[in-house]
């Protein structure tokens, strides 16, 4: 296999099964995570975009691509 094609498949894959779970889960987390009672160390709801993007890079850097 061409390496592009790996690169392809290595980028779509994750973004595939990610944009999947994200919209069969959304409705029903919108609902029940909003009403939990967090711990004072939680992070504030903007960082966890920002911070799962740089922990998926970080893992796909170094599956050797």
């Amino acid at each position: 296999m061409k390496p592009i094609f790996k690169l392809i498949i290595s980028i779509a894959a994750p973004l595939i099964v990610g944009a999947s779970s994200a919209y069969f889960t959304y409705p029903a987390v919108k609902g029940w995570y909003t009403t939990l009672v967090k711990p004072s160390f939680n992070p504030p709801n903007y960082l966890f975009g920002p911070v799962w993007t740089t922990l998926y890079g970080s893992a796909w850097q170094c599956g050797g691509i």
